[in-house]
């Protein structure tokens, strides 16, 4: 790497008025790695890969360009938190915003021609797949998985990008974008690579489209988006989105992370939106961090289960905000960090099977004993009715059509991947549906609703019903597959009632229905109040019960 001095000036100049300038989209890179160039005949140093982009440009005779570390006092929290709120317009007013990428390292010339040839050349046609490979090995880059690149890349009226001593034009990297790309590299999920580029993409065409787009969907599609400070998970967002200074009118880096995520989750609820936002959390979230626990970590949301409920709070949003907010009597309120909702408790849970094991290995089950006596139960069946009607619901859509196998059990335990990944389960990895397939195999004589799996198995068989296919009920079983990879955890309650709870609930945790929330609570007993484990999903075989004689104020911590 060329480490030779590097000197710059630094101009203040009006927005509006401003010479024609770049702005630099870059990974920072690590901060340990640090290189001194010279801003005005002073010492300052900047990490190693500013450094090389700063000289990739000068090569290409970039006269003048914007970046973050150099034009905003990074120790200065005020000009920070004001600078911030204009970085979606300073983009926009760039005349190229320049993406850098890093060194080229593992890329060649070759890649770099096969690139553009795929892309320039109509009949060009990549049969040895270069041409993929090279699109996902720029994939790789840890540039894409920086929060702040979305703001960026959406305002752009320009893009290049820049990889080392190469040069690509932005529309070459649409084109590879295409859904006809379908193989990985080196062991790489090429679908994952791809699908967080076209998440990109839809972010820069919905702002080409002046199409207004909520805070809590930008948050939505950016869960595995990183950032340097934790704030900025929020506040880089912040000039994409329509509503987001109804929330947080302006950002405050003298703030900490804590109070910055605990001061936006009382926005939302203050303005009504679902208090379902309070169990919203990955599947390895405990009572260890340092927030609320009734406060959403913004950093940690990218795994199934958090995905699975902020999928269900955004569709609960986009139906209705009003049958969520809850009478003016039964409004929560707040006092410092403490968030008081008036809740109903209905049950303590008694036991609970294991939770799937998220490297895929071993089959986990649990020996339950309750009043009732000891039964065996699998780590991944719910044995509510609710689970039974969702697979008895895809066995009648099965025998509806003949090319179905009439047994979703004896198809989950064969060998025919192919169906199961077709009609079921979408694409995914062989050692998931492996994993299932023992399951199924080492579990039959265990008993699911009072009757063994091989029971409820020939009940299937012998009786297959039709039902119309429109219904939609096919999606059952690819709910029940995604609610046990991920990780929630079968449990009874002392009532006898079965379901789902997050995976760190414990025995004596309690079952609430809180005011406000579409899904049960699982909260657990602290001095003078409680605080928030995860979410519970729960079917009561004889009706949910009456909560008028139960409705407390709840405290939680």
């Amino acid at each position: 790497m060329n480490t030779s001095p590097f000197s710059c000036s630094l101009d203040h100049v009006s927005l509006f008025t401003a010479p024609p300038f770049v702005a630099l989209s870059y990974c920072w890179g690590e901060l340990s790695d640090q290189i001194s160039i010279t801003v005005n005949g002073l010492g300052f140093p900047v990490t190693a890969n500013l450094h090389s982009a700063l000289r990739r440009l000068r090569a290409e005779r970039v006269e003048r360009v914007w970046v973050d570390a150099l034009c905003i006092n990074q120790q200065d929290d005020e000009e920070r938190s004001h600078q911030v709120g204009r970085m979606g317009a300073i983009f926009q007013k760039a005349n190229q915003v320049a993406v850098w990428l890093g060194d080229a390292q593992d890329m060649t010339e070759e890649d770099i021609k096969t690139l553009s040839a795929e892309h320039t050349a109509v009949a060009y046609q990549d049969r040895s797949g270069s041409a993929r490979r090279a699109f996902l090995r720029l994939l790789l880059k840890p540039y894409w998985t920086r929060v702040w690149i979305i703001q960026e890349l959406a305002a752009a009226s320009k893009i290049t990008v820049f990889c080392g001593h190469y040069k690509l034009s932005w529309e070459t990297l649409e084109h590879f974008s295409r859904p006809t790309f379908a193989a990985g590299i080196d062991g790489t999920d090429s679908d994952e690579l791809k699908a967080r580029f076209q998440n990109l993409l839809q972010f820069r065409i919905d702002r080409l489209a002046i199409k207004p787009v909520r805070l809590l969907e930008a948050l939505y599609r950016s869960r595995y988006a990183l950032s340097t400070d934790p704030k900025d998970k929020i506040y880089g967002l912040l000039g994409l989105t329509h509503d987001s200074d109804v929330f947080i009118p302006e950002p405050n880096y003298s703030q900490s992370v804590e109070e910055t995520y605990t001061d936006f989750s009382k926005a939302l609820i203050e303005k009504g939106f679902p208090l379902d936002l309070i169990y919203l959390r990955t599947s390895h979230r405990g009572l260890c961090n340092s927030l609320p626990s009734w406060v959403v970590d913004w950093r940690d949301l990218n795994d199934v289960l958090a995905k699975q409920e902020f999928k269900h709070i955004q569709a609960s949003i986009q139906r209705s905000l009003s049958r969520f907010l809850p009478k003016q009597t039964d409004k929560p309120s707040f006092s410092e960090n403490t968030l008081t909702v008036c809740g109903a408790i209905l049950g303590t849970i008694d036991s609970m099977g294991g939770a799937f094991s998220a490297d895929g290995n071993g089959i986990m089950t649990h020996v339950v004993t309750t009043g009732k006596g000891a039964y065996s139960v699998p780590f991944n069946f719910d044995r509510s009715t609710y689970i039974f009607n969702a697979l008895l619901e895809t066995q009648r859509l099965s025998a509806a059509t003949a090319e179905l196998p009439l047994n979703p059990i004896g198809l989950w335990s064969s060998n025919d991947k192919t169906e199961l990944e077709k009609f079921f389960l979408g694409p995914m990895k062989p050692n998931v549906l492996e994993v299932l397939s023992e399951w199924i195999d080492a579990n039959r004589s265990f008993i699911t609703l009072g009757e063994t799996m091989d029971f409820w198995d020939s009940i299937w068989t012998s009786q297959p019903m039709k039902t119309d296919r429109n219904t939609g009920q096919d999606n059952c079983l690819r709910f029940l597959v995604t609610t046990i990879l991920s990780g929630m955890r079968i449990t009874t309650v002392q009532t006898g009632e079965l379901g789902w709870v997050h995976p760190q609930s414990q025995k004596g945790d309690r079952l609430c229905k809180v005011i406000g929330c579409d899904s049960y609570v699982i909260l657990r007993s602290v001095p003078r109040g409680f605080q928030v484990i995860g979410e519970a999903r729960l079917y009561w075989f004889a009706g949910e019960p009456e909560l008028s004689d139960k409705v407390e104020s709840l405290m939680i911590f």
